[in-house]
Parts: C-alpha cells; structure tokens; sequence
C-alpha cells in the first residue's frame, strides 16, 4: 500500500482524523499518552502552542504515523517536535505491525526542508527508538542520539508480585503509618477516585497547598494548566485510563496520585501530599501501596514513574529503572550550527539541566518533602 505524508492542524481537524489518531494509538508499536488525542488536544487548546500541527503518515488502512510538530524560528526558520510541560515523553505514535515503515515515511518530509530540527525523548531500546535510527541511517539526515536520563519505573513479571524495598524499610512505612492512623484516630485506606470530578478539584488544592503551590509551579497557580488538566483527566476518566489514587484516614485526604493508563503501561503524571503529616511519609505511603497494586494487575506490563527525581526513594520503591535517550534529526541543509557534534553537545546540555533543575527542587523543598513528583 502506498504510503504518503502530510500535515494537519489541530484547528482544521475532523472527527474521522480523530478516530484515526485514537486506532493508531491503540495499536501503536510503542504507547505514549502524551501524544494521544485524548492528551494532545486539550494540551493544545489551553496552553495555546504557536504553529502547532500533526505530522501524519497514513496509507489505505489509516494513519501509520503521528507526531506533534511546531514550527519556529531558530536556529532558522525550522520545523521542530513539539513538547509541552506535561509531556514526558515524546516517543511518535508509530502502528504496531510494521513501525519501520511508519519510521521512515515520519523523517521522510524533512529531507525535503532546508531548516528541520527534529528533537525526541524516547526509550532508547524500545521499538520506536530502534525504528527512527534505522530510518535516520538510511535518509542522508545529519542525527545524533545519546543517553539522557534513567528514572524510575517497574516491569511486572511472572510469579508472586513483587515488593522491591528492603524489610527494613516496609517495616519503617508500617510504623509511620500506624502513628498517623493513630495521631487521625481512624485507619489508613486507599481508594481510587478516577471518577469523581471533586476528587480532582481535592487534587489540585492539595497540590497547590504545599511547596508546588509556593513555587507557582502547581496545575493551580495557572489558570490555562488548570482547565489542561481537568479537561483531560475528565477525558480519560471516562475511558477508564486515569488511576486517582487517594490515600485517606477518616476524612483527611493525605495524598493523592494521578496516573494515566495507555495500552499495556501505566505513565505517572502528577502527585501531592499533605505536608503537615510529611514525618509519616504519606507520600511514600501512597507510592508503595501504588506499585504494589500495579504488580497484581495481570494487563499492564509497565509503570514508569516518569520522575525527573535523582532521589533515590522512587528507585527503591519502583525497583528498577528506564533509559531515556534523546535523538535529534536535522536536515542536510540546516544551518552550519546543527553538525552532529553540536547535536551531540546538544543533548548533553540538555541532560545537565534537566539534572540541575531536579537538584534545586530537592534542595527547595529538603526540609519540607520527602515524595519526589513529577
């Protein structure tokens, strides 16, 4: 079947191209909720990106091939990946059977541009990562790709769910969390609020009310991020992918953690604790409890934590970790400034201020936290 390309913007986008986007990323090689419609969309008509569009392959069957795409105006008018705030990942929804082929008609329009820059953060070994570099070997691009950061995710295996923390630190968890049962007088439970619409407006407090909120780096302290996250999480609610789970004793909410669901894997998106109980750890309390139940779900294969923490507590808890990569695509007549030594350089930058932000988060709220979250 003959394969074409092209580009779609969001504001001219059909019902039909929509269910398109849904089929493919149901069946996408790799899944990545970020890049869903059902993400993608409300991303787009609340945070208001200039010159957005969708990059789409399709064929007789449908779409093969979609990737979020802006263009801007550096180094040169260029034609870039598209990542907002709340995207941790940016792994192109490429169809499952045959990702290759989706690979290479995804590059293909950038050969044909003088200024492209194509920047992704991926599972370097998963499927899409091994699919772009092939097609980028073959195309005549000028490419770099290096590893940019390992965080803290789970696989389920077969056999007894497994508890990675150590039995020092379970018994440490279930002695603070019997102290909180008693100073609140009521015990502990975790519940899953994905549908009530109340729980996510308790979310959003809880988060605005700690050290996020003091930052104005809560959903909350911005109007547009707040509408993002409502619309979206309503969304996926009612598809049955969000998991609100709520960790409470009586009435008192203690902590809260949203996930989204996509395909066979689960994505952390956002949590929050009540710091006034931050010495029984709450956080943990909810994240433990949290991968625990993920290891006893028979249909999902992965969690990743999607933490940019260098704390070493979601290791513990989580147990193992994912490798991160970024590639980066230029075109052959982009400006001099993008040789692969500079992409190269490039990435390595980009690795270090990731890291050196995570390392003034920690610092900022050291006396204060002891949950890492996205």
């Amino acid at each position: 079947m003959a394969m074409t390309t092209r580009m779609i913007r969001l504001d001219r986008l059909t019902d039909a191209q929509r269910g398109a986007w849904r089929e493919l990323a149901a069946n996408a090689a790799e899944p990545n909720p970020f890049f869903e419609q059902q993400l993608l969309e409300p991303a787009w008509r609340n945070l208001r990106p200039r010159g957005l569009a969708l990059l789409v392959a399709e064929d007789s069957a449908g779409w093969s091939a979609c990737l979020p795409v802006q263009h801007v105006r550096w180094p040169a008018y260029a034609m870039t990946g598209w990542n907002h705030p709340y995207a941790f990942l940016s792994t192109p929804l490429l169809r499952g059977e045959d990702p290759a082929r989706a690979a290479e008609q995804l590059v293909a329009p950038f050969r044909g541009r003088r200024t492209a820059l194509l920047s992704l953060r991926l599972v370097g070994c998963g499927p899409a990562g091994t699919a772009l570099r092939a097609a980028a070997r073959g195309s005549g691009l000028t490419c770099a790709w290096g590893r940019e950061i390992d965080r803290a995710a789970a696989w389920r295996h077969d056999g007894e769910p497994r508890v990675p923390l150590s039995a020092r630190r379970r018994a440490k968890l279930r002695k603070q969390g019997q102290r909180l049962s008693e100073l609140l007088g009521a015990e502990l439970r975790v519940d899953e609020r994905a549908g009530d619409a109340a729980a996510l407006e308790r979310f959003l407090a809880l988060e605005a009310a700690g050290w996020k909120g003091e930052q104005q780096t809560a959903l909350a302290a911005n109007r547009a991020h707040r509408a993002f996250f409502l619309e979206m999480a309503t969304g996926l609610a009612a598809e049955g992918r969000l998991r609100l789970s709520t960790l409470s004793a009586g009435d008192d909410v203690l902590a809260m953690s949203c996930n989204l669901r996509s395909g066979d894997a689960m994505f952390g998106f956002k949590s929050a604790f009540d710091e006034r109980y931050r010495r029984y750890a709450p956080g943990i309390q909810l994240m433990f409890e949290t991968v625990r139940a993920f290891h006893a779900e028979g249909d999902v294969r992965l969690f990743d934590s999607c933490s940019e923490s260098d704390s070493s507590l979601p290791n513990e808890v989580y147990g193992e970790r994912i490798a991160l990569t970024s590639f980066v695509l230029a075109a052959r007549g982009a400006p001099a400034e993008l040789t692969r030594s500079t992409l190269q350089a490039g990435i390595a930058a980009r690795a270090r201020l990731r890291f050196a932000r995570a390392a003034a988060q920690a610092r900022a709220r050291a006396d204060r936290t002891q949950v890492p979250s996205q």
